[in-house]
């Protein structure tokens, strides 16, 4: 788990001064022991509802609204914070985003932009499939006649001892329904656009964090079993699809993604972009039937040169199996899992990840729900 701790606070307290060391867009109050404190933005920014405690969550929007106006060119007077919109009948609840970001001309409204729902770090992985579809997505439907351009889901975490962001960015013209989006597989971009550009995706790569150029990541090795708990849930209810497929054959085929997964990481050379991982085509992400011939490949490679398969007996199987297990799922798979490193796993030192992975998919889905029943995890190792 990834915490909002000491050294992310600091990070982003310096990147904020660094930034904006005259508190034109916010200035940020810690307490001594950086429990607390006072956040102040900017009278310039539109604020419909003033919160000045310096809680975890709003350390990642002040980041970013400085991230906004000071490096990517966005105006000041363009932002607002903390818009609430009726939701329930009668309309008493009234539920709001974070961050919203117009576009204007000649002083004259033409759409809203960003619709940005900021997280704590330690959240962000366990409420992402709320936040986008019944928050973004559901707040979103007020926007509608207002052009909106993009749903944002974002954090920054520190990681490697650097500030990393982490972005969903869904372009909202192309998918303005969360059904449409969830069924052409949930991709996204993650990267922010200047000055009303097009969003776009990292390219994951195998190099050294300093040696990494704009627009290239590498894989995070600081993932550990929170975050594998959410992917293991996303994957389990996405592939489930509603009762489709039988549960062996889930496990068979994600134990399929993770083996092509592995290989990737293990033979992609020092320099190279990792084929495990969504592409940009046209501006937008590669569709999934390019996904899932890729990764079946992959799949198919580490057929041959982990379990020794010839081509002949490639051929013949199967692979990843899309009569089971849609191109669409599989794009989803490779989307939540692309930028994780599962050899390089800093937790593997303290908890089998993987293992726990997959155990719980196996409890998940085959136990007393299904009138089945396993052996305790602790007897079996009793007993071996």
């Amino acid at each position: 788990m990834i915490k909002l701790d000491l050294n992310t606070k600091v990070a982003i307290l310096k990147y904020v001064h660094d930034l904006d060391p005259n508190h034109d867009v916010v200035e940020l109050l810690p307490t001594a022991d950086y429990s607390g404190g006072t956040i102040r933005f900017s009278s310039s920014i539109t604020q419909h509802r003033t919160e000045e405690m310096l809680k975890g969550e709003k350390y990642v929007e002040a980041y970013l609204t400085v991230k906004l106006v000071k490096e990517l060119g966005y105006s000041i007077e363009v932002v607002e914070l903390q818009k609430e919109y009726p939701v329930g009948h009668p309309k008493v609840d009234r539920p709001r985003v974070d961050i919203l970001v117009n576009q204007m001309e000649d002083g004259k409204f033409q759409r809203r932009f960003f619709f940005i729902e900021t997280k704590d770090p330690e959240k962000f992985e366990a409420e992402r499939e709320r936040a986008i579809q019944h928050q973004l997505y559901a707040l979103a439907d007020h926007e509608r006649t207002n052009n909106l351009q993009y749903l944002v889901y974002y954090t920054i975490e520190y990681d490697n001892d650097k500030l990393v962001e982490k972005a969903d960015i869904i372009d909202f013209t192309l998918y303005p329904e969360y059904e449409a989006w969830d069924q052409a597989g949930r991709l996204t971009l993650d990267l922010l656009p200047q000055d009303y550009g097009k969003a776009r995706k990292s390219v994951f790569v195998n190099k050294d964090t300093n040696a990494l150029a704009e627009g290239e990541k590498g894989l995070t090795t600081t993932a550990g079993p929170s975050t594998f708990a959410a992917l293991r849930k996303d994957p389990h209810d996405v592939l489930w699809g509603g009762g489709g497929m039988f549960y062996n054959e889930i496990f068979s085929n994600l134990v399929k993604i993770f083996l092509a997964k592995i290989y990737d990481e293990e033979t992609t050379p020092e320099g190279a972009s990792y084929r495990f991982q969504i592409e940009m085509l046209d501006d937008k992400p590669e569709p999934p039937t390019s996904v899932f011939e890729r990764i079946n490949k992959l799949f198919q490679e580490a057929q041959k040169n982990y379990l020794g398969y010839t081509d002949a007996q490639i051929r013949k199987y199967k692979g990843i199996d899309a009569e089971k297990i849609s191109e669409n799922k599989v794009a989803f798979v490779v989307e939540r899992l692309q930028g994780i490193s599962l050899i390089e796993n800093k937790s593997r030192a303290d908890i089998d990840v993987l293992g726990e992975f997959f155990e719980g998919i196996v409890e998940g889905g085959f136990k007393q729900s299904k009138g089945q029943f396993f052996t305790h995890i602790n007897l079996v190792r009793f007993l071996i």
